[in-house]
């Protein structure tokens, strides 16, 4: 009965993990759906704010162009 606990706890914890970092706990721009064909849909998105720095590229991301982006 201890190891059907113990084995019910890691899969609480496992299932719990997957679903806090699986796709759909990702932040999105909202959208209307216009159109559904199958797999694939026709989407009208709002006018979105971007924002692009310019940096060169260091494999350990230490180059601060980051923390440019929020300043």
């Amino acid at each position: 009965m201890v190891y059907l606990a113990i084995a019910c706890g890691i899969l609480g914890l496992f299932w719990f993990g997957w679903k806090m970092t699986s796709r759909s706990s990702y932040e999105s721009a909202e959208y209307k759906t216009l159109e559904t064909d199958g797999k694939f849909e026709i989407r009208e998105y709002p006018d979105l704010m971007l924002v692009t720095t310019a940096a060169k590229f260091q494999s350990q991301g230490n180059d601060g162009s980051f923390g440019r982006l929020f300043k």
